[in-house]
């Protein structure tokens, strides 16, 4: 027995058909909201999970960008320390001013008869491992082979050379730079790491390299 408006208080009759046509469509509104409410509610709970998300990658952003800030000020701080020293060093007459240019020259000079010497040993050598017909035709090259590669050796003796003046009255950092020109040049040449170790040597150790030590390959 369910409560019928249209009766009087206090009487109760089932519902009619009639009665649920009426009512067909408040029932049909009240399921749609609650759907809709459903809805609403989840897709609130992925857009809060996206945004806790989101958030945790900014606070992560946020510490490695203060973890590279103090990195960066802490690299500011050590170079503001060497400016500080090279201008104390400037005003006691430790340190005295010298030309790049006649430098840069003498290191390109070596560094192209390098190059050269290298390009005729490749080129040499090639002809030698060619096969044994071209090396039967081509019998001078093979007499020339150790000569050029002795050129080769002279080249690079006369560069260590340089390096080895260039430490006697250049800065250490300047020699560096010398030194890192040297492998930046030869990065696709087979002499490149037996010069640049070599180069490095006399730097740190301030070593003169002789005509007898061997060198590197």
């Amino acid at each position: 027995m369910i409560f019928s408006p249209y009766l009087r208080i206090g009487q109760w009759r089932p519902l009619m058909p009639a009665d649920w046509r009426r009512l067909r469509w408040p029932v049909s509104m009240l399921a749609l909201t609650l759907l809709l409410f459903v809805g609403v509610l989840l897709g609130s709970r992925e857009i809060l999970q996206e945004s806790d998300r989101q958030l945790q990658q900014a606070r992560q952003a946020r510490q490695a960008a203060d973890q590279q800030l103090e990195k960066v000020q802490e690299e500011e701080r050590q170079i503001h320390q060497s400016w500080q020293r090279y201008q104390a060093l400037e005003q006691s007459g430790a340190f005295v001013p010298f030309k790049r240019a006649p430098v840069a020259d003498d290191i390109e000079a070596v560094i192209s008869q390098i190059r050269y010497a290298a390009f005729s040993y490749r080129i040499l050598q090639r002809q030698l491992y060619a096969g044994p017909e071209v090396a039967m035709l081509e019998n001078s090259h093979i007499t020339r082979h150790p000569i050029e590669m002795l050129g080769t050796l002279a080249h690079e003796e006369s560069f260590l050379s340089l390096v080895a003046a260039l430490n006697e009255r250049l800065p250490e950092r300047l020699v560096w730079e010398a030194c890192e020109l040297t492998h930046q040049r030869f990065r696709s040449n087979e002499l490149r790491h037996g010069l640049h170790l070599r180069c490095t040597a006399a730097m740190f150790n301030w070593l003169t390299p002789s005509p007898q030590t061997p060198n590197s390959p």
